[in-house]
């Protein structure tokens, strides 16, 4: 939605430096468009940053890359009474079919922050890259869950973990609670 705002219509409700940081996270609803077109990709984020920064000028960004994704294979189904279905599977799965779209995103989205003066961290690295999301749900506790696309609470809270390491954040504030009240 932000290719498609105006940022004079942004004034009546913001001041000029209310934000001391806006995060911007894009990827995970767009790669699963199918096929994916990377270059249309491009030019939709391209357009989307480059209307938050007009409205945003002096405010500091992130953005953020999606995690990896993985692929739900259906298991075979067994009619009431018989035995396992014997039919041949039509073909394998594409396991890594989202790993790579993602994967993508994330170098466009890298490009994009830099060309708008945004800092980039990519949830994809942070989970390994390819495969994470297989081997974040095998984790004990798992930290993905069952749909291999959103995460678990323990598998959040280990992203906002990695986030703060990655960034230079101060980790043991994240993990004491919430910051005291701002008076």
């Amino acid at each position: 939605g932000w290719r498609h705002v105006d940022a004079q219509d942004l004034l009546a409700w913001r001041e000029p430096s209310a934000y001391d940081v806006v995060v911007l996270a894009f990827g995970t609803n767009e790669g699963n468009v199918q096929p994916f077109d990377g270059v249309a990709y491009t030019h939709m984020l391209q357009a989307s940053v480059a209307s938050w920064r007009q409205a945003f000028p002096g405010t500091a960004c992130l953005l953020i890359a999606p995690g990896d994704r993985g692929v739900l294979v259906p298991r075979a189904s067994k009619p009431a009474g018989q035995g396992a279905d014997r039919s041949p599977p039509s073909r394998a799965p594409d396991f890594l079919r989202f790993t790579r779209v993602h994967a993508e995103i994330g170098r466009v989205q890298k490009q994009v922050a830099r060309a708008h003066g945004c800092h980039f961290w990519s949830m994809f690295d942070a989970m390994g890259g390819a495969g994470g999301a297989y081997r974040w749900a095998r984790q004990t506790p798992p930290l993905m869950a069952r749909d291999l696309i959103h995460f678990t609470v323990p598998g959040y809270q280990r992203l906002a973990q990695l986030m703060a390491q990655d960034l230079g954040w101060n980790a043991e504030l994240f993990q004491s609670g919430p910051p005291p009240a701002r008076r």
